[in-house]
């Protein structure tokens, strides 16, 4: 089982922590979601790197893979996101410097946003992510990396 760790970046950030086994036996079996909780945008050095260094509050492993949600300044939004801090550009900076400081060879997945929207979330973890829409997300890319990367889809 490999412990990952999926981030959707921004002001308030979701985060799920996963276990991943890429030679189950079926794409449902291999994802093994942990916790998912949301970080407050004050919280963000503390907690970030709380999780990285494998002291979440149920997951006690330093991830070896980090997915987290690729930000882009997009034609259509750059009015949009005049006079930001680009908070999800800051988490995913963030998130680089710790794992490069704290994880021997970590592997860090970007993903496109869209990417998540491919997914449905199993009923039997709607207890993990109730109430966040970024807790969600972080979900959504957690699943969308196990189903994309199972020994069954890269054969």
């Amino acid at each position: 089982m490999i412990h990952c760790l999926s981030i959707d970046p921004g002001k308030t950030t979701g985060v799920c922590t996963f276990g991943f086994d890429h030679l189950a036996k079926s794409i449902e079996d291999a994802f093994h979601p942990v916790e998912c909780l949301e970080i407050a945008w004050e919280d963000r050095f503390y907690m970030l790197e709380k999780l990285i260094m494998g002291r979440g509050m149920y997951a006690e492993l330093k991830p070896q893979i980090i997915v987290f949600e690729n930000f882009r300044l997009r034609q259509g939004r750059a009015f949009e996101q005049s006079g930001s801090d680009f908070p999800s550009s800051q988490v995913i900076g963030i998130v680089g410097a710790y794992a490069a400081l704290m994880i021997p060879n970590p592997i860090l997945v970007s993903q496109e946003p869209a990417a998540m929207t491919r997914v449905a979330v199993r009923e039997e973890h709607l207890k993990l992510i109730t109430g966040s829409l970024h807790k969600i997300d972080a979900y959504k890319h957690a699943r969308y990396y196990t189903i994309m990367n199972h020994v069954s889809m890269v054969v």
